[in-house]
């Protein structure tokens, strides 16, 4: 074929993809229309559709919208990756401990047990029945440790919705300050917490049990806010360590993240 055809045959071509996509959309409804019932209907509507279709697939208008789709999401979603991979992880480990803090103070046992000392020196044996005191303390200790590790790692990430949900957290500690006060724990100035253990073992026994135990409890609140800490971290974590790569199933839908995978391993 000489060049002179070969330009003709290409000249066609694209003429026929116009007035194939120019039908194409002559097709589609009015804005006025959309959602009625077309009274008429071509017969080759449906391989004109497909036709058009194609057209822009091939004409690559269909290949720069979704880039162009796509591009959005990422700047949309650029505060998830900006931290770095190790500041995550750190905020996702100390997320699940407080959780698992929070979790051991919800299940205290605050029945009262006997205990049986002796004396030393004279060998005199005295039997007590009380709280288990040394247990609480202990559980309290640990809680307010891991809500400090808490807040130190998520005070170094720049997420917006990792620190939102922290900053719930404090607030939540805020509006039970009363209460954690009269048992001994205080806020310090940087949303940090300390506990005395003087206090904290003369305390109304009651109190402590409104704060820690229960669905609705404190401490239940702080486990489900360190929840959400950890799932947004992790997630981070791993979009940083896939180089922002998004995982889909094979019906093409958006798969929740486990928490056991590669981030895990990072731990």
């Amino acid at each position: 074929m000489s060049d002179y055809d070969y330009s003709s045959k290409m000249q066609e071509i694209r003429q026929s993809n116009a007035q194939t996509i120019s039908q194409y959309f002559s097709q589609l409804p009015a804005a006025s229309t959309v959602g009625q019932k077309s009274e008429a209907s071509s017969p080759f509507s449906g391989v004109i559709s497909s036709l058009g279709d194609y057209g822009l697939m091939r004409s690559g208008s269909y290949t720069k919208l979704m880039k162009a789709y796509y591009n959005n999401l990422t700047e949309a979603n650029a505060d998830t990756v900006t931290d770095s991979t190790s500041s995550l992880v750190l905020s996702k480990s100390d997320a699940k401990s407080l959780k698992v803090a929070a979790d051991g103070l919800n299940n205290s046992s605050f029945d009262k047990v006997t205990k049986t000392t002796k004396d030393e020196e004279t060998g005199k044996e005295t039997t007590t029945t009380d709280y288990d005191w040394d247990t609480l303390y202990k559980n309290a200790s640990e809680f307010v440790k891991s809500y400090n590790a808490v807040i130190d790692s998520v005070s170094e990430l720049s997420s917006s919705a990792v620190l939102k949900t922290a900053v719930r957290m404090v607030n939540q500690t805020a509006s039970s300050s009363d209460l954690l006060k009269d048992i001994g724990i205080r806020i310090n100035n940087d949303n940090t917490l300390s506990i005395d253990e003087e206090t904290f073992k003369k305390a109304d026994v009651n109190k402590i049990k409104t704060l820690f135990k229960g669905q609705n409890s404190y401490a239940s609140k702080v486990a489900t806010k360190a929840t959400a800490i950890y799932n947004m971290s992790a997630n981070a974590a791993l979009t940083q360590a896939t180089g922002g790569s998004r995982i889909y199933t094979q019906a093409g839908n958006y798969s929740d993240i486990t928490t056991s995978t590669l981030y895990d391993s990072l731990l």
